[in-house]
């Protein structure tokens, strides 16, 4: 599968409380190394955090948007069966139903591409809630609601400044 483009999330925690996930559900810039390896018995190595973080897909488009992971070198992604459907529906014929026949790639030439899915890739984080709170600190109702999108837009735009592949997003 072709990635059509590829994503720099810069991920801002807004108004951040002093909260610690304990069920699993961490950011990888925030992921706690040392609860999981006394909890679990695991080490999550900094190179394990950065392969994750970068098999790590969302898929947007097509009704939604999905998580998936990049499961090959060639940005093959694995995602659930929901996330692809309409894609499937649109992409089947008369004689070729997907949907009911299932699909089979033998060979990157035969694969088929859903033209209304874009595949993004996590490849960095970046902790914007500094930026975000000084912007509106002390701001209420419309004002504050203007100026966290006003900063938002301005963030996103930097970070994408003078790339036509990565898209930023906080």
């Amino acid at each position: 599968m072709k990635i059509l483009s590829v994503a720099v999330v810069v991920f801002g925690l807004l108004f951040q409380a002093n909260v610690r996930a304990d069920e699993g559900m961490w950011t990888l810039n925030g992921f706690p190394t040392k609860l999981v390896s006394k909890r679990y018995q695991f080490q999550a190595t900094q190179d394990w955090l950065n392969h994750v973080q970068l098999s790590s897909a969302r898929l947007t488009g097509g009704g939604g948007g999905c998580s998936g992971s990049f499961v090959s070198k060639t940005g093959l992604v694995m995602t659930n069966h929901h996330c692809a459907h309409s894609c499937i529906e649109q992409l089947s014929t008369a004689k070729k139903d997907f949907v009911a026949a299932g699909f089979l790639a033998k060979s990157e030439s035969d694969e088929v591409h859903c033209p209304e899915i874009e595949i993004n890739r996590l490849v960095e984080i970046t902790d914007v809630t500094e930026k975000i709170n000084l912007a509106t600190k002390g701001k209420t109702g419309k004002e504050f609601n203007d100026l966290l999108k006003a900063t938002m837009s301005k963030i996103e735009s930097e970070c994408a400044a003078g790339s036509s592949d990565v898209r930023c997003d906080v």
